[in-house]
């Protein structure tokens, strides 16, 4: 009886202590960090053709963008100011998804006439 006595009082300390933590966040703060985890949503490029499509493609930041290579040939995607991201090259049927954190354009290195365009939602 002592022993279940105890595994109780241990129990109630920790369901107190997990309490006061999600007491510590005001009910906004719970909001906010529910509505970042399910605002974000996932959308798909399909490379097909010699083209992105959409060849633009309207996101909010976080949002994740997943390319799909539906062509015969290898493509690839980069970002096309700074390089600042690029997946490898991509076979046939091949993804490479990235979380998006600002606009871009970005083309396809292989064959550079292949450009895409990410907004971002203001």
């Amino acid at each position: 009886m002592r022993r279940l006595l105890k595994i109780s009082k241990k129990g109630v300390a920790v369901l107190f202590a997990i309490t006061c933590l999600y007491s510590c966040t005001s009910p906004e703060e719970r909001i906010k960090k529910n509505e970042v985890a399910v605002s974000t949503k996932a959308h798909t490029v399909v490379i097909q053709q010699m083209k992105f499509a959409p060849a633009e493609l309207i996101v909010n930041e976080g949002d994740t963008v997943t390319w799909i290579n539906r062509d015969i040939v290898d493509h690839n995607v980069t970002e096309e100011a700074n390089k600042e991201w690029s997946s490898s090259n991509l076979r046939q049927g091949k993804t490479w998804s990235m979380v998006v954190k600002k606009a871009a354009t970005y083309f396809c290195t292989i064959h550079p006439v292949m450009k895409g365009k990410l907004i971002v939602k203001q």
